[in-house]
């Protein structure tokens, strides 16, 4: 137990580094989408991203037909652009 009172400290503390290195974090999610983009993904893999892919769509989606108010999604476009 205590074990993973320090394992969750030093995640805290990662997040908290990342939070304030956003440029970083960027850099580093976009080197990975390259790198997924030019090495051949296993089958598996491409039908788990799909599926996780269909899932956000889904959920975007649904939240865009309940909101009663159209400026509580404003962040929709960009939402949207980062998703697809």
């Amino acid at each position: 137990m205590r074990s993973w009172l320090g394992e969750g400290i030093r995640a805290q503390q990662w997040l908290s580094v990342c939070a304030g290195r956003q440029d970083m974090v960027l850099a580093t999610v976009l080197l990975i989408a390259i790198v997924m983009m030019l090495l051949p993904l296993p089958t598996w893999m491409v039908d788990i991203l799909i599926t996780i892919n269909l899932m956000f769509s889904v959920i975007l989606l649904l939240i865009a037909i309940y909101l009663s108010d159209p400026l509580d999604l404003s962040v929709f476009p960009s939402l949207l652009l980062i998703t697809t």
